[in-house]
């Protein structure tokens, strides 16, 4: 009896188990899906299945959402949707119908759009295939959505993507700027594009990151993001949130437009200057170096194609052949807000009547009669006579095709027709590829990106330069091709901007120097051999010149001021010297300019304690009187072999020349050259500073022109240690420190700035 109802124990514990297992919860069926069910109201706020009459979306989704404040805070306005209403089934349908809405508006029936973007509910004739309120796939926009209008969006990876290049119609973004949002690497898309299989990198880094449009543009009061209000600079977070069904009811649809940096920081540990280079660059600079889509590069609306289309020139595509190839494009550097960030420019040309555009109807009129050219056309265009306009033949190049269609317009009531053009620059934000510009020579060099000219116009209209607002820059004509050349405000480019005056005036003293050194070499040459035969009575001993510390200081400094100047002109002029890097060459610049600079420190430190200082220093009395003996000594005395004017001396190493040389190298040159430097190299840290100078293009300036100065003195400097008894005898003195001087056993007449003193010949 136990066992049975032990039995009967268990099956019942089964039996309840198994209901509340499998039992259908009341609660779930009860539960309503996440959007309910939609009656599509039309502009009167009544059913469209009882009126017939299309659907009005701020109706429709009004019964829930405050479409009043969606319709005021929102980027997009209802003429980008092309009707009179903002379109909500655009975005919000998990399967809108982009071609029947768009199919709506070519028709001219604008006020069915809305609904055509709805698929299944209304059939070809406008009437309505549904009797009852309908589920929409409702859900935030996804990058499906967002591509209808912004440009080409591809997700399955599995499918070679591709699209019918530079078209008019669909991917109008694309077709602007070349951006292309998906995750399969370029080499395998569909597209046939140059060298396409070392481009295994995905279009977009974002879109093979699978971050979605609205992670990075959302809704400015969704309280599901971190929000920073500017106005209230105390707080880094504020944690304050809008209720999460009133944002449902007053979702704000102005959307985040944030940059690189919003999610990323910038780590550039590699880049010399990053703070600088962060502060003129936009990330997108290096990082969407080149697009291989091509983009538009002009749209002439002055001229027909036989089907009325527009002529329209991609840049990035080679279209002469059957299959274009893509080669893709650099896009031009524009300065916004101070950095220079990439562009595609558009130029469009048009007719124009009053302030008005000439309706493309009439000029359509203007060139065709149904599909055919009119044959006064025929007759100025067929410019190789077979009786056919190809594309090439379809441009007003000349003054009688410009007269013919304008006088064809007047025909057809258009008053006093002309033709204007207009550049339109598009931003690039997307196509963010894994590898960016790294090669410093990109920007530092002749050729480079920031002031990279971008074609504007093949074939333009004849004598219609077009205008273009809001940018530094020049437009020119280069073999009838228009190109716009860019300018940039108070930016400069080492390596490429460099000031030709400055350059021409370093040659000059630089071959000046080198041509009065030779011209004097040579007549000392002459001298020498005419007066062979004369016998020198000059007297001369050994004499401890120069101490230890003396010789390494000027040997290191001599090794530092080569080295210098063989960077600063490999940084100077980049383009001649390849084989260099010019990060490294930097680099190394910088850290001889520190050795340089502490060098020059200690040995001031040391001639000021040990009073050698006094070496370099002129004295007034009778100072000109010397100098004068000097010059003559240079200038005459040296060829006929006479002895020099004043005696040299452990206490008077130097002669009345060559102090005012030294005096103007280390109180004028030196200085002016360590501090150009110092802010060149410290701008991006004492930006202030450097502004107060005149910013980096006069420290530049200054910093070249003493460059060139040293230079010139090196060879003077050189050229005057071949002037001692032996043209040897200097520069083994600075070997070894012993000396051949000529001995002076008479004071010269008026020296009181060089006393005469007993050669020293003892060591240290």
């Amino acid at each position: 009896m136990k066992q049975t109802i032990g039995i009967l124990l268990i099956a019942l514990g089964v039996a309840v188990i198994t209901a509340a297992l499998f039992w259908p919860s009341p609660t779930a069926t009860a539960q309503s899906p996440l959007h309910p069910s939609v009656r599509l109201l039309d502009s009167e706020g009544k059913s469209v299945l009882e009126t017939g009459q299309p659907v009005s979306a701020t109706k429709t989704c009004g019964t829930c959402h405050n479409t009043d404040f969606i319709t005021e805070h929102s980027d997009h306005s209802p003429r980008i949707f092309g009707g009179t209403e903002i379109n909500c089934f655009m975005c919000h349908l998990d399967n809108p119908d982009n071609a029947a809405r768009i199919a709506a508006l070519s028709s001219g029936n604008a006020e069915w759009a809305t609904t055509a973007t709805i698929p299944n509910v209304i059939d070809e004739n406008y009437s309505y295939l549904i009797d009852s309120d309908i589920e929409l796939g409702i859900q935030d926009p996804t990058i499906e959505n967002c591509g209808q209008c912004h440009g080409a969006v591809h997700t399955d990876l599995s499918v070679p993507f591709t699209y019918d290049v530079c078209a008019t119609s669909g991917n109008w973004a694309t077709l602007m700027t070349g951006q292309v949002f998906s995750a399969q690497p370029i080499a395998q898309s569909g597209l046939n594009i140059k060298d396409k299989n070392s481009l295994a990198y995905p279009w977009d880094i974002h879109a093979a990151r699978v971050v979605e449009c609205v992670g990075c543009h959302y809704s400015q009061n969704n309280p599901t993001q971190t929000i920073k209000d500017s106005d209230l600079e105390h707080l880094v977070y504020d944690p304050r949130r809008l209720d999460f069904g009133e944002y449902l009811i007053r979702p704000s649809h102005h959307l985040e437009q944030n940059e690189c940096t919003t999610c990323h920081e910038a780590d550039h540990d590699w880049l010399p200057y990053q703070e600088r280079h962060l502060d003129v660059l936009a990330c997108e600079t290096c990082h969407i170096p080149k697009l291989y889509a091509p983009a538009a590069a002009s749209i002439d609306y002055t001229v027909v194609t036989a089907t009325g289309q527009p002529i329209q020139n991609c840049r990035g595509m080679n279209e002469s052949e059957a299959l274009p190839l893509l080669s893709g494009y650099e896009p031009v550097l524009l300065q916004v807000d101070d950095q220079l960030v990439p562009h595609n420019l558009v130029t469009r040309w048009r007719w124009m009547t009053g302030d008005e555009r000439v309706p493309t109807q009439l000029v359509q009129q203007a060139y065709l009669n149904k599909d055919d050219y009119l044959p006064e056309v025929v007759e100025i265009f067929d410019s190789n006579g077979d009786g056919q306009l190809n594309i090439t033949e379809l441009v007003l190049d000349t003054p009688d095709k410009v007269e013919l269609i304008k006088a064809n317009l007047i025909k057809l009531g258009v008053e006093d027709p002309y033709i204007v053009g207009e550049v339109s620059p598009y931003r690039i934000s997307h196509g963010v590829t894994e590898y960016a510009t790294r090669e410093c020579e990109t920007c530092h060099s002749e050729d480079s990106r920031v002031s990279q000219a971008i074609l504007l116009a093949q074939h333009p209209p004849t004598g219609i330069m077009p205008t273009f607002s809001g940018f530094d820059g020049d437009i020119v004509s280069r073999d009838g091709a228009l190109y716009f050349e860019p300018r940039r405000e108070g930016l400069y480019v080492l390596g490429h901007d460099n000031v030709s005056w400055v350059d021409w005036l370093g040659l000059t003293m630089l071959f000046g120097t080198m041509a009065g050194v030779s011209a004097h070499a040579l007549l000392r040459i002459l001298s020498a051999r005419q007066n062979r035969s004369k016998p020198k009575h000059h007297e001369v001993e050994q004499v401890y010149m120069y101490s230890v510390y003396e010789r390494q200081w000027h040997w290191l400094q001599a090794a530092l001021i080569f080295g210098l100047m063989f960077t600063g002109l490999v940084i100077h002029r980049p383009d001649n010297f390849g084989m260099f890097s010019f990060r490294g060459i930097v680099l190394v610049h910088n850290a001889l300019a520190l050795v340089l600079v502490v060098n020059a420190a200690l040995a001031f430190f040391y001639h000021f304690v040990s009073g050698e200082i006094q070496q370099f220093l002129p004295r007034p009395r009778g100072y000109f009187d010397q100098m004068a003996q000097q010059f003559v000594y240079y200038t005459r005395g040296i060829f006929r072999g006479e002895p020099h004017p004043f005696e040299k001396t452990r206490n008077r190493k130097l002669n009345p020349i060559q102090q005012l040389t030294y005096f103007i190298i280390l109180n004028v040159i030196l200085p002016l050259q360590v501090i150009s430097g110092v802010l060149l190299w410290g701008a991006q840290r004492w930006p202030t500073a450097a502004e107060l100078v005149g910013g980096l293009p006069w420290m530049a300036t200054v910093h070249a022109i003493c460059a060139w100065s040293f230079a010139s003195f090196i060879l003077i400097h050189v050229y005057m240690t071949t002037t001692g008894h032996t043209p040897t005898a200097a520069i083994r003195a600075m070997l070894t420190g012993w000396d051949e001087v000529e001995v002076h056993h008479h004071k010269n007449k008026g020296n009181d700035i060089f006393p005469e003193t007993e050669a020293i010949s003892t060591g240290d």
